[in-house]
């Protein structure tokens, strides 16, 4: 995508380009096509467009109902191209479906377990930021899950800029249904712990792990930094974000403003048969669904 680097910057369409804007990447150009919506929908031509189109549709959705069960716990940390980068995660995970072809292919709980790892805020990583060990345990007997994290020092094991004061420890777990586009959610979270000082003690979230047919399980990690508004340097935060931290209020002067958050497991449920009820209602241990 070429980029505009002259001092006049332009909105609009000139000729065969088209001038636009985005937050990230500032003032773009791009070529005029010729081909009409209406031509991609009824040339014969572009059938398999349509198909292709279809699919995107459907990865674009889904990644949109996934942000949304972990929606409390993503801002501040995501960074601006989220939606890009997870709809590409998504695509890459429909055109795996091993049953249904071209159009028709969507999320599979088997193939949604390839989405493990995924980081949602590129610029820093759980493992850059979290020195300290984590493990996961799954009791599939009693269906609950937790994350431990055994006592550590903030000193040694956190990794953060000079002006950052304080830090919270937080997790999400979402069951999500993507054809119904049903989900069940659940946070935990420390509070804001000061990060110079002693060893932490150990700590453990547990949530309920019943997976229903047709649902996925997705559980995350991350790390929150704190820091006075005024303390963090232009360059660590866009104009953007610090417009929309600068409405709001926080506690003694800290402000919430970027972190690290992955997928540290995600674990599929069974696959949901055609014949049973769509109007079947289950609760996970008081989660109702969203």
């Amino acid at each position: 995508m070429a980029r505009q680097v002259g001092v006049f910057p332009i909105r609009g369409t000139i000729d065969e380009l088209t001038f636009y804007w985005t937050p990230d990447d500032g003032h773009l150009v791009k070529r005029k096509t010729s081909v009409t919506g209406k031509r991609v929908k009824t040339d014969p031509d572009f059938a398999r467009t349509m198909l292709n189109a279809a699919e995107f549709t459907t990865s674009f959705r889904s990644a949109q109902l996934l942000r949304k069960a972990l929606d409390h716990i993503l801002f501040p940390i995501v960074d601006g191209k989220l939606s890009g980068r997870m709809n590409q995660e998504m695509v890459r995970v429909v055109q795996l479906d091993p049953i249904k072809g071209l159009g028709e292919r969507a999320p599979c709980c088997s193939t949604l377990t390839t989405l493990e790892g995924f980081e949602f805020n590129r610029k820093l990583t759980l493992k850059e930021a979290l020195l300290a060990n984590y493990s996961i345990e799954h009791d599939e007997a009693n269906q609950s899950l937790s994350i431990h994290i055994p006592s550590f020092t903030p000193a040694a094991h956190i990794t953060a800029p000079a002006y950052v004061e304080h830090f919270k420890l937080l997790s999400g777990l979402a069951v999500v249904n993507f054809e119904e586009k049903h989900y069940a959610h659940e946070f935990w979270g420390t509070e804001a712990l000061v990060r110079d000082q002693e060893p932490i003690d150990p700590l453990r979230f547990t949530y309920p792990a019943k997976i229903p047919p047709g649902y996925t399980l997705f559980l995350t990690l991350g790390i929150l930094f704190y820091a006075q508004l005024e303390n963090i340097p232009k360059e660590d935060m866009s104009q953007r974000k610090r417009i929309r931290l600068k409405s709001q209020r926080w506690k003694d002067g800290i402000t919430p403003f970027t972190g690290a958050l992955a997928l540290v497991k995600v674990i599929a449920g069974e696959e949901k048969v055609k014949e049973e009820k769509k109007d079947d209602a289950w609760e996970m241990d008081g989660l109702g669904l969203a």
